[in-house]
């Protein structure tokens, strides 16, 4: 039993650890990268890899204006358009997002993660027809992209579309069965809008079961399923 209690202990001592290693390997890249600057100012890539590892430590001013270096010494990297996007919108300057993300995607039309966050960045100002429209872009880019699919369905969930909304996080899981976030989005559209509560419960389970250990069905009661709130998913992955 002692051993068994020690457990969680074990997974945040581990999570710091990796953090913490995560951190100052990003430390040490920013001082490289600083050095390499030094060297030659105008190295467009010194700035935007810099530019990255500022968004990583979520210091977005600096990494903005590193990024507006390499935009000024390299004007046609998408990337750098695109890594300047996800730095404004979590600035939540979602207009100076949807420009870059615009940008990006006019230097590279086949830039699926530029249409997915520009899709997200459209949902974040409610404007649900442009973000299907964007993300449709992405489903014909990239069809096995599963969280495509999921911020689809978020966005039609606000158009009250549920029915389309539950094809689209159902097709996410399908392409992800692991897909934490799709099972909890559909589960919040099976409670509140379709009123089916068994099939809540079970997406409930998939979604938030193997983080409680313990079962959701039978913890609820009919009329009080809310559990969590939907959300969308951005790509960031780093090239």
């Amino acid at each position: 039993m002692g051993r068994l209690k020690l457990l969680p202990l074990v997974v945040v001592v581990c999570s710091w650890a990796l953090a913490e290693a995560a951190q100052n390997a990003r430390e040490k890249e920013i001082a490289d990268y600083t050095e390499a600057i030094r060297v030659a100012p105008k190295d467009a890539t010194a700035w935007y890899r810099r530019g990255v590892a500022w968004l990583e430590k979520k210091d977005y001013d600096k990494a903005i204006a590193d990024l507006n270096k390499a935009i000024r010494f390299a004007p046609k990297n998408a990337l750098a358009y695109y890594k300047r996007g996800n730095a404004w919108r979590l600035k939540k300057e979602y207009d100076k997002a949807i420009s870059d993300y615009t940008r990006a995607i006019r230097l590279d039309p086949k830039y699926a993660n530029a249409y997915n966050n520009r899709g997200v960045t459209w949902s974040a100002k409610n404007e649900y027809d442009k973000a299907i429209s964007d993300y449709n872009e992405v489903i014909r880019l990239d069809p096995k992209f599963a969280p495509v699919y999921s911020n689809r369905g978020e966005a039609r969930t606000y158009k009250k579309e549920y029915d389309k909304a539950i094809d689209d996080y159902t097709e996410a899981i399908r392409l992800d069965p692991k897909f934490q976030m799709a099972y909890g989005n559909r589960a919040e559209v099976w409670a509140l809008h379709k009123k089916e509560y068994a099939k809540a419960l079970s997406d409930y389970d998939e979604a938030f079961g193997s983080i409680l250990k313990t079962p959701i069905t039978g913890m609820l009661e009919p009329g009080l399923p809310r559990l969590g709130q939907r959300q969308s998913t951005v790509t960031g992955r780093r090239p």
